[in-house]
């Protein structure tokens, strides 16, 4: 974070807030990189601070347990072009956004349709990602698979 403030010459300011207990649950690498990245590249209005709020927590789902992070700036949020694509059966058409269509075929390939991905916009964008706590894989190598 500090190398892309020196880099881009504005302030940026960004709070963090986690659950107790999440230092133990393991996620995928560079999933808050991407979205802060994009945030540092894609948000700053002239003469305003970038405020970035990062925000992880447990909630259920369902009766199971996901990890919530999110991730949401000031800025001017996504563009409508990249809703749209984000949003469409064609993924292919995220290849222009090449961190958001690494994370996500990551996620796919890690949890199947089990994890959730949700871009959108409220005051800046808003990043969301769903984790189940535990991966149908581990639970298969624990032995704990229902079924």
């Amino acid at each position: 974070m500090n190398i892309q403030k020196i880099g881009k010459g504005f302030p940026i300011h960004v709070t963090l807030s986690a659950e107790s207990g999440l230092s133990q649950v393991e996620v995928p690498s560079l999933i808050l990189q991407t979205f802060v990245e994009n945030s540092i590249k894609y948000a700053p209005v002239y003469g305003r601070t970038l405020r970035i709020s990062i925000a992880i927590r447990l909630e259920d789902l369902d009766g199971e347990s996901y990890l919530h992070i999110q991730v949401a700036d000031n800025g001017a949020g996504y563009p409508e072009q990249l809703l749209e694509d984000f949003y469409a059966e064609d993924a292919g058409r995220l290849k222009g956004h090449i961190g958001l269509f690494n994370l996500r075929a990551r996620l796919s390939l890690i949890y199947g349709e089990r994890a959730y991905f949700i871009l959108s916009n409220k005051d800046g964008a808003v990043s969301e990602i769903f984790l189940p706590v535990n991966s149908k894989k581990e639970e298969t190598a624990n032995g704990t698979a229902a079924g």
